[in-house]
C-alpha cells in the first residue's frame, strides 16, 4: 500500500489504541505539543496495513521521537520488523532518519546483526518504578530517608497542588532560570506548557510546591493506560533547603496510583545523585534504545 497520512486525530488515536506498543508519544496531540518546538512539523502515517509511526522534520532532518519514546508501533496482526518498518519509510519518503526510538517489541538481537555501518544502536537507561495497589502500600515500601523528606517538607510549610493555566507564565519563569545553569539543547517554550494543558487536559499533571502561597518547585508528567511519565522537575534555591522534591514525587505517585497507573518511569538521569533519589522510592534500571543515522555533523551525546 502507498504511504497513508492522517488528518483526523481522533481516527488516528482509534488506530493508536489498537496497537500492541502504542503510548502517548504516539497520539496525534503529542506529535502536535511538538510542533512549538523550533522549526518542527510532523506526520502522522501508516506505513503499511497496521504499522503507524509520527515522523518528526526539524529543518531538514527527520526523526521518529523528538521528546520522549514513540517510534514505529503495530497492530498485534502486523508482523513487521522494525527495520524493515524503517527502511519501507524511507523508501516511501526518500528521507533518512537520524535517529528512531525502537519499542518494547523490537527483536534487539536481530537488529543489531543486520546493521551495517551507517547506523549506531545506542541504549540509554532509565529507571522505572513499579507501582502497589495503594499509596499505603507504595509509603511502606520505600526507603525511611525517602520518608522523612516527605515529612520534612511539610513540616516547613511545602503545600503541593496542580498548576493552573493562570500560574503558567510564573512556572515558566522559573524554568527558563533554572535551565540557564544546564546544558541542555533546546528550552521548551511557554506554549508547549500551554498546549499540554489544553491538547492532552487527561494525560498530563503540572505538580506544583508552594511555600506561603509561592511557587518553588514542580514537576511535569505525561502518561497513557501503561505508563505515568516523568518529565521534567524544576526547583529552586528554597525547595532543596525543604525538600520540596520529595513531597512532589510522593504527591505525583499516589496519583499515578489513584489512576491504577501500574508504572512510573523516572527517566534518565544526567548524575549519580538523581540515580540516588530515584532509587529511594524503589526504581529499577532499565533499558530502552535509540537507532541513530550517523552523519559527520550528529552530536554524539543527544538521545
Amino acid at each position: 500500500m502507498d504511504l497513508k497520512l492522517y488528518s483526523n486525530p481522533n481516527l488516528w488515536n482509534a488506530k493508536i489504541a489498537q496497537c500492541k506498543d502504542g503510548s502517548i508519544f504516539h497520539t496525534f496531540e503529542w506529535g502536535e505539543l511538538m510542533k512549538v518546538l523550533p522549526n518542527v512539523e510532523f506526520s502522522a502515517i501508516e506505513i503499511t496495513d497496521g504499522c503507524f509511526v509520527l515522523l518528526f522534520k526539524q529543518l531538514n532532518e527527520f526523526y521518529t521521537s523528538i521528546i520522549g519514546y514513540g517510534g514505529f508501533c503495530t497492530f498485534p496482526t502486523c508482523n513487521i520488523n522494525y527495520m524493515d518498518a524503517l527502511k519501507l519509510l524511507q523508501e516511501k519518503t526518500g528521507y533518512t532518519m537520524v535517529r528512531s526510538h525502537m519499542g518494547s517489541a523490537c527483536d534487539l538481537n536481530k537488529i543489531k546483526n543486520s546493521l551495517d555501518s551507517k547506523y549506531e544502536l545506542r541504549e540509554r537507561r532509565t529507571q522505572i518504578l513499579a507501582l502497589q495497589n495503594s499509596h499505603d502500600d507504595f509509603w511502606h515500601s520505600i526507603k525511611g530517608k525517602a520518608r522523612t523528606g516527605v515529612k520534612y517538607a511539610r513540616k516547613n510549610g511545602v503545600v503541593i497542588k496542580e498548576i493552573t493555566s493562570k500560574q503558567l507564565e510564573n512556572m515558566h519563569l522559573m524554568y527558563l532560570s533554572f535551565i540557564e545553569k544546564l546544558d541542555i539543547s533546546y528550552t521548551l517554550p511557554i506554549d508547549f506548557f500551554i498546549l499540554l494543558q489544553k491538547k492532552l487536559p487527561k494525560n498530563s499533571l503540572l505538580l506544583g510546591a508552594y511555600m506561603d502561597g509561592l511557587l518553588v518547585g514542580f514537576n511535569v508528567y505525561v502518561y497513557d493506560a501503561k505508563f505515568f511519565y516523568f518529565l521534567l522537575s524544576v526547583q529552586n534555591d528554597l525547595a532543596k533547603k525543604t525538600q520540596a522534591g520529595y513531597a512532589l514525587m510522593n504527591a505525583g505517585v499516589e496519583i499515578a496510583i489513584n489512576l491504577r497507573i501500574k508504572y512510573l518511569d523516572l527517566g534518565y538521569s544526567h548524575n549519580e545523585k538523581i540515580v540516588k533519589f530515584k532509587e529511594l522510592w524503589g526504581a529499577g534500571f532499565s533499558s530502552t534504545y535509540f537507532l541513530h543515522f550517523n552523519t559527520p555533523n550528529m552530536h554524539k551525546g543527544e538521545c
